[in-house]
């Protein structure tokens, strides 16, 4: 499951980046999956995942002036 959230991730990120401006998603196709979410919140990607040891993680992406930040 981690490297489908690294392949997403890494994805929007490139895109986000080569355009010059924030991240936007198209995620009118996507289909939050038990355990796996991914939303748009304004300029920012968020990914949420459930750890190894049922915690709930979360990560936020974002491209600012040209440079994707985690």
């Amino acid at each position: 499951m981690v490297s489908r959230i690294r392949m997403f991730v890494g994805c929007m990120l490139c895109v986000g980046a080569a355009s010059g401006e924030g991240i936007r998603c198209e995620l009118s196709g996507y289909k939050a999956m038990d355990g796996l979410r991914a939303q748009q919140r304004g300029d920012v990607l968020e990914v949420n995942w459930q750890g190894e040891r049922k915690e709930s993680l979360r990560a936020s992406f974002a491209v600012v002036d040209g440079q994707p930040m985690v």
